[in-house]
């Protein structure tokens, strides 16, 4: 159950066992373990000159836990100095065990808040947007492109400033020259997008919350953790920490409302995980993210109506990783088809009868992978990705090839690419699809027979059977 429930689990508190009564230090990354925080002032834990300091070690370790929400605490105040003991950034840690789900149900509702006005409920529209780390967005984190904020930042001030237009767009084109590492080509393309943006009024008063939409975050953190990274559904703006600050759906939500005609209340609802693989972490039945990201289709079923999927992912499959999964490039194809295949179930099944004759006909929309990788195994998902959207009717492909060369996308580019998103949800809306079968609503509680990763040829891996989940090893895949 402590795995279950991040706050379930005992905290050790230092402040318990104080021998030193000078502990006023503030906590910082531990450069000497390069890892977790520390509060010691010796300079092998703390370089001279380093200025971000924290108050608490939970304050720290809300910035420097590693992935799987893990912070070892070095305390130089404690009578076992020396030790780590663990501390889960969020939610806050406690000094004793709490409440924790016991039910399946009851774990769904721990995350999502529904409206608290009882009168929209049944009124509002969905999307999901999924995937890795350029689907959460890193425009003010430690991964973004910029080292941090100073770069958004400088590019969000440019915006707010107004002025002659002429004058704003040699600004942006300077900030995000020198960000793209002098890659005039990218300059040129995100700066002329941006102020096309802006001149439509979608970079304007980015300050100011959404009439309509809502957004949330979800990141799966292993197996049974997941960090509420908005803390709750937020009004849609950009610092609602729906990203890091905030990825595609940021300027997808405005581009909805402002441009495109919503009418409905509607929430972006983000699981994204970064360094993710399709199969090994999003695969129905298989993926150790699978059952989070259904959760967030199932939780919101009478709040409303799920509209499309969206999908960003496809940098780790593109990576040959021989600790994992070896070469997964060969099998994305039919990996991606059975994902979305059965995600679109999911949505049927939550959505009210009548909003959707047949499964097929939800949107989806397929954001391929960029400039990165440069590798033939970054060739196969690309081609995957544009050869799924080819196939379906109401399938569109967004491509970021010409955004930011970086692996993470800066914020200029994940405004872009939201933008992009939108305009595809639109034409994948209106695509011409034939039902040809009435849906079984029972049947969403099966999962599609997964692709296997290791397999020959996607022929082969369509033949062979799925992996059971007991048997299958939580580190490793097996074919």
């Amino acid at each position: 159950k402590c795995k279950v429930y991040e706050s379930g689990c005992q905290f050790q508190d230092p402040g318990d066992a104080i021998e030193n009564t000078d502990c006023d230090s503030p906590w910082h990354p531990n450069f000497k373990a390069k890892m977790g925080c520390s509060n010691d002032d010796d300079e092998t834990s703390m370089p001279e000159g380093w200025t971000e300091v924290f108050d608490s070690a939970k304050a720290c370790c809300e910035v420097y836990s590693d992935r799987n929400g893990v912070c070892p605490v070095y305390d130089k105040c404690s009578v076992t100095k020396g030790t780590t003991y663990l501390a889960g950034p969020h939610p806050p840690p406690t000094k004793a065990p709490t409440h924790a789900p016991t039910t399946h149900e009851e774990w769904q509702r721990t995350y999502y808040n529904p409206p608290i006005d009882s009168s929209m409920k049944g009124s509002i529209d969905f999307f999901l947007l999924s995937g890795q780390s350029n689907m959460h967005g890193h425009v003010t984190t430690g991964y973004s492109i910029g080292g941090n904020d100073t770069y958004w930042m400088k590019v969000k001030s440019i915006l707010d400033s107004g002025g002659e237009a002429g004058v704003m767009a040699d600004a942006l084109y300077d900030a995000i020259y020198e960000a793209n590492s002098g890659l005039a080509t990218v300059a040129s393309t995100l700066t002329g997008e941006m102020m096309s943006l802006y001149n439509a009024g979608l970079l304007r008063q980015l300050d100011v919350p959404l009439r309509l939409g809502s957004c949330s975050f979800l990141e799966p953190m292993g197996l049974y953790k997941m960090k509420d990274r908005s803390n709750g559904t937020q009004p849609t703006v950009w610092n609602a920490n729906c990203g890091g600050v905030f990825g595609p759906e940021l300027m997808f939500s405005r581009a909805l409302e402002m441009e495109l005609g919503q009418t409905n209340a509607f929430e972006a609802v983000k699981n994204a995980g970064d360094g993710s693989n399709i199969y090994r972490h999003w695969y129905p039945g298989h993926g150790r993210y699978w059952e989070k990201l259904r959760s967030s289709i199932r939780s919101r079923k009478g709040y409303g109506n799920w509209k499309a999927f969206i999908w960003h992912q496809g940098i780790q499959d593109s990576i040959v990783d021989h600790r994992y999964d070896g070469n997964t490039a060969p099998t994305y194809f039919g990996n991606l088809t059975g994902l979305v295949e059965q995600v679109r179930l999911e949505m049927f099944d939550a959505s009210e009868a009548g909003t959707w004759q047949c499964k097929e006909q939800i949107p989806v929309v397929i954001v391929q992978i960029g400039d990165y990788p440069h590798s033939p195994e970054g060739t196969l998902v690309r081609e995957a990705q544009a050869r799924y959207c080819d196939g379906d009717p109401r399938a569109e492909l967004v491509t970021t090839k010409d955004l930011s060369h970086f692996y993470h996308l800066d914020g200029p580019s994940l405004l872009i690419e939201g933008y992009r998103i939108a305009q595809a949800y639109q034409t994948a809306v209106r695509g011409d699809v034939t039902c040809s079968s009435t849906i079984n609503p029972e049947s969403s509680s099966s999962s599609a027979a997964p692709i296997l990763q290791n397999s020959a040829s996607e022929e082969s891996s369509l033949a062979s059977p799925a992996p059971s989940p007991d048997s299958t090893n939580e580190w490793e895949d097996q074919s």
